[in-house]
């Protein structure tokens, strides 16, 4: 994996559809549904037309999932313009 400052930004297409599928992802988890959460990140990762980095992360963000299924996320309070 490159050094952050190295990776390749994305579009802002992308940009917003990963912001959707991370909110939705905290949604899920807040109704209590960590399983789902998890599962909708992972699935999102596997896609091949992603950036390798991008799929890491949201690789990332379903084990912090697992690892923490009662714990509200910081990243949770960010205005959505964050992404």
């Amino acid at each position: 994996m490159l050094p952050i400052g190295d990776l390749q930004p994305v579009s802002p297409e992308l940009r917003g559809l990963l912001a959707a599928i991370t909110e939705q992802a905290h949604r899920l988890r807040r109704c209590g549904l960590h399983d789902r959460a998890e599962t909708l990140l992972r699935r999102a990762a596997e896609k091949r037309a992603l950036p390798q980095h991008v799929r890491a992360g949201l690789h990332a963000l379903a084990d912090l999932f697992r690892a923490h299924p009662e714990a509200l996320p910081a990243i949770a309070l960010l205005p959505r313009e964050a992404f």
